[in-house]
């Protein structure tokens, strides 16, 4: 998988290259224990991917992937020409990078962590 343009995309706004990504799978299960001390689990899905991003960014983008990504309810996002994930984006921190407020033609550059959880 080559990251490039067009490698993320959510709803129909072309994401900036990611500096880090990971996938972590989440397995829905209900597990209680029995009388005689065995598992009792119910399973309702396996592998549910969270998609985590991070992505170093102007002050613009990371104003506009407030307003467009993480501030939404819900959409989809497509990885790499896929089907598509309907996924919840989620913030999950936001950092100036230090000394970048130097940097010319932005307020500065920020790491924006956001995790895309699916549906």
């Amino acid at each position: 998988m080559a990251l490039g343009y067009d490698y993320l995309v959510f709803d129909s706004l072309t994401l900036p290259w990611p500096t880090a990504n990971s996938e972590d799978p989440e397995h829905v299960e209900n597990t209680g224990m029995s009388e005689a001390g065995t598992d009792l689990v119910i399973t309702t899905r396996l592998n549910k991917p969270t998609f985590n991003y991070t992505f170093r960014v102007t002050s613009w983008w990371a104003d506009k992937l407030k307003a467009e990504v993480y501030s939404k309810l819900s959409g989809t996002l497509y990885i790499n020409g896929d089907a598509g994930h309907e996924v919840r984006p989620r913030l999950q921190n936001k950092t100036l990078v230090p000394g970048s407020e130097l940097t010319a033609g932005t307020d500065g550059l920020y790491d924006v962590s956001i995790s895309f959880i699916e549906k």
